[in-house]
Formats: C-alpha cells, sequence, structure tokens
C-alpha cells in the first residue's frame, strides 16, 4: 500500500475522485450528510495523497536514485564514485579492473525494466534489470566513441538504511557478446 501512496500518487487521487464523486452523487439522491462529509474528505484528501508520494521513498525509489547517482559518476569517469555503491569486495575490484580501460564521454540509463525487491530474504535484496547507453572510448586507442547498448543486471542488498550492488552482469540488449568485455 506504501508503494501505492508513494509511486502512483496519480492513480491514488483518481481513486479518490471516483469515490469522493460517488459519495457525492449518493448524497444528492439520499440526502444523508454522511455520505456528502465523506465524499467530501476524500475529495479533500487528494492534494494529501500528492504531499504524501513526495515526502516517501521506496526502496524502489532508492535504488533507481542509486543507480542514477552511479550512471552520473561512470560519465564524469569518477570511478571511486561510481564503485562507491558496490559493496561485494570481488565484485568492486572487478569493476575497477574494468572502468580504467575507458573513457566515458556520457553514460546514462535508457530504461529500468525492473527492480524486484525481496521483502521475505534476509537481508532484503533487489534484482534490477535494465538498458543503458554510453559513448566510450578505449583508452589504449581501440576506438573512440563508440556508442554502445548494453542490459546489465544488478542484486542489490540492502544493509542497514542504504542498498549496496552485491554483484552485477552486462551483455548485449540483443545477440550473443562479440564485445570482448566491453
Amino acid at each position: 500500500m506504501i508503494n501505492l501512496l508513494s509511486e502512483q500518487p496519480l492513480l491514488v487521487s483518481i481513486m479518490l475522485a471516483a469515490l469522493g464523486g460517488g459519495l457525492i452523487f449518493a448524497w444528492l439522491q439520499s440526502g444523508k450528510k454522511a455520505a456528502a462529509v465523506s465524499g467530501l474528505v476524500c475529495i479533500l484528501l487528494i492534494p494529501a495523497a500528492w504531499v504524501l508520494a513526495a515526502r516517501l521513498v521506496t526502496d524502489r525509489e532508492r535504488i533507481a536514485e542509486i543507480i542514477d547517482s552511479a550512471a552520473k559518476s561512470v560519465a564524469a569517469n569518477d570511478h571511486e564514485a561510481a564503485v562507491a555503491v558496490i559493496g561485494d569486495e570481488k565484485t568492486r575490484r572487478m569493476a575497477m579492473s574494468e572502468l580504467p580501460n575507458y573513457v566515458f564521454k556520457t553514460a546514462e540509463v535508457n530504461q529500468i525494466t525492473s527492480i524486484n525487491v525481496d521483502e521475505n530474504a534476509i537481508p532484503v535484496t533487489a534484482q534490477v534489470e535494465m538498458t543503458v547507453k554510453a559513448d566510450v572510448s578505449a583508452k589504449r586507442g581501440g576506438f573512440n566513441n563508440l556508442r554502445v547498448l548494453r542490459k546489465l543486471e544488478l542484486e542489490f542488498e540492502q544493509r542497514g538504511d542504504d542498498w549496496v550492488i552485491t554483484a552485477y552482469q552486462h551483455s548485449p540488449v540483443i545477440g550473443p557478446d562479440v564485445s570482448n568485455g566491453l
């Protein structure tokens, strides 16, 4: 329910407006004050739904913020900041061995396909699938300003109030991987 309130305020507003309108219509038909008051309360709750949505941050929204921050760090070629969100030492070393081989002109998240949070896992985990694009050059000169589209799969783990990446894998958006690690 919290996810609905914080991530879908338009849907909540439409439901409140329909319920409020229905209750006011019921008051017009029956003359019962309780229906009118309830309808007005529903309509007055619509702005509250928007305020609540702006203030609540769900796990999914927090993960999306982390991904956006990491993408900006990659685009700025700030490798230390980009890997700061990686909580697994082996995964961090793997990323630090890959990133310095390239110079990024841009790095953007095209689309986050899914963020699946497993609240029943201990600790809480999340699986993320997304597509990214980057304009990248090889530091050793193999290619310059190549537009690369990749599918990226991330595993997150919640540690306290923070989310960290514990594993990642990138592959072509479609077809076999012929990029030699890019």
